[in-house]
């Protein structure tokens, strides 16, 4: 049942996170009848590509509802869960007259000075001591890979020291001799991480204290086949045959099987501490088959012989011992 009148509890699923409340319409509604259709478009590139699902919707409905709040939230989640495509995507499908956006890139470089270099491109003096975006507008300060950063000889992240006072008082000081403060007005912060390790560090508490936490989880087994299954599906409209439009479930189905395969069996020790298979694997195993032309692919082997060959460069180049590698390769 689609709908739910507002003095029931959902009962048609196993859980209440299914459904949401629209209080326009004030009943309950199923997030999954809210996912729009996707449609291919050739031009956007693959790696920007976003097919909607039910966990993308309703990571975009909180981020719109933080924005409407003003309220900073930081999304965690592992490699390849589109938490970094998901916001972009949303923070792009803004109203351009009343935001406009920032995206800055930790790294483990990243000084407090590149972080003041981006915010002081992207604002200007609204009245003495005040700063802020074109005025009318909020400006979103998206921020990528938040936990990267090294820490200095005294055991502090330089850049989220700094965000850290921006976000406390509101404002920081310029450079110089004199310390003039610098109010900052109409902007909110968004920051997307992975857990800690690998190269990740942990954040200050006090810096954490200011942003709401939100967890991307991995997609299930069925939202991976609906992403991969719509972009491989969509680019084998172009020119290819039925015959091989007929085979996109099979091999979306296959990729994923062996993904999910690999990776429980094929676990990282200190030895072999890179295999570390996320859901960025099975996308460049589609990348690659998005390369191919109706031109060149004109039957089923030769498709799958292309399925092959990629799973093989990006599971079985990694592996280091016949062991592991007779687990991947499967002979034609």
């Amino acid at each position: 049942m689609p709908f739910v009148a507002p003095g029931v509890i959902p009962s048609h699923s196993s859980y209440l996170f299914d459904y949401m409340f629209d209080l326009e319409e004030f009943h309950w509604v199923q997030w999954r009848r809210l996912v729009p259709k996707y449609i291919h478009n050739t031009a956007i590139p693959y790696p920007e590509i976003v097919v909607p699902t039910v966990e993308t919707v309703k990571m975009e409905w909180i981020l719109k509802e933080m924005f409407l709040l003003n309220h900073p939230l930081i999304i965690v989640g592992e490699t390849g869960t589109s938490k970094t495509a998901t916001a972009l995507a949303t923070i792009q499908g803004m109203n351009p007259e009343s935001t406009c956006s920032l995206v800055i890139n930790f790294s483990s470089r990243t000084s407090s000075k590149d972080v003041l270099r981006s915010l002081n491109a992207n604002v200007e003096k609204r009245a003495k001591g005040v700063y802020g975006p074109m005025p009318g507008k909020k400006l979103i300060v998206f921020i990528d890979d938040l936990n990267m950063p090294q820490e200095d000889e005294y055991g502090t992240q330089q850049p989220i020291a700094l965000m850290t006072m921006i976000l406390g008082r509101g404002g920081l000081f310029e450079q110089g001799k004199d310390l003039v403060w610098r109010a900052l007005k109409d902007m909110t912060y968004v920051g997307g991480m992975g857990p800690p390790g690998g190269g990740r560090r942990s954040l200050d508490p006090r810096f954490v204290s200011f942003f709401s936490i939100f967890h991307c989880l991995p997609p299930p087994a069925s939202s991976l086949k609906k992403i991969f299954g719509n972009i491989l599906g969509g680019h084998f409209t172009m020119g290819f045959s039925k015959k091989l439009q007929a085979m996109v479930a099979n091999i979306t189905s296959m990729s994923i099987e062996t993904y999910f395969e690999i990776k429980s069996r094929l676990l990282p020790t200190p030895t072999k501490f890179h295999y570390t298979f996320n859901l960025r694997d099975i996308s460049r195993v589609f990348q690659g088959m998005c390369q191919a032309t109706s031109a060149r692919f004109k039957g089923p082997k030769k498709i799958l012989r292309l399925w092959r060959h990629e799973s093989l460069r990006c599971y079985y180049d990694r592996l280091i011992s016949d062991a592991d590698r007779s687990v991947v390769d499967v002979s034609e």
